[in-house]
């Protein structure tokens, strides 16, 4: 009876141990992405990635002024290569249009700031000097 039993288990897992590679086979991608989730991670990435250059729009802002905040709204940088490696096309082009989208809000956004420290820095001066001016 046990050299019967074990025989059946042996057959039965070799008839079914193929099945379950078809099986696997048959599942949809796993590597199927939500736009949204893409979308969320390509917007913090490039909040990482601007958190890096924040200083430099700034400046940059500060010392040219509107001629900086057009400059930071059209130059975007490129999607790192190594993100991208191994993506399906969707993935790919969903990620580089957020990513490229939050940089250019950041890059934006602090070239304005450094343009609004140089006007207050402008007014502050005008400030200062016109209240300490000796009148003749």
């Amino acid at each position: 009876m046990k050299k019967v039993l074990v025989a059946f288990l042996i057959f039965l897992m070799a008839a079914l141990a193929p099945m379950s590679l078809f099986a696997e086979q048959s599942q949809p991608d796993s590597r199927s992405y939500n736009a949204l989730d893409v979308c969320g991670l390509a917007k913090t990435e490039a909040v990482y990635d601007d958190a890096n250059n924040s200083c430099l729009w700034q400046t940059a802002g500060c010392l040219l002024g509107p001629i900086a905040i057009i400059a930071g709204f059209f130059l975007v940088p490129a999607v790192p290569p190594n993100r991208l490696i191994g993506k399906t096309p969707a993935y790919v082009i969903n990620y580089t249009t957020c990513f490229q989208d939050e940089i250019r809000s950041q890059q934006f956004g602090n070239t304005a700031y450094g343009c609004i420290y140089w006007v207050m820095l402008g007014v502050g001066i005008y400030f200062y000097t016109s209240m300490f001016a000796v009148s003749l």
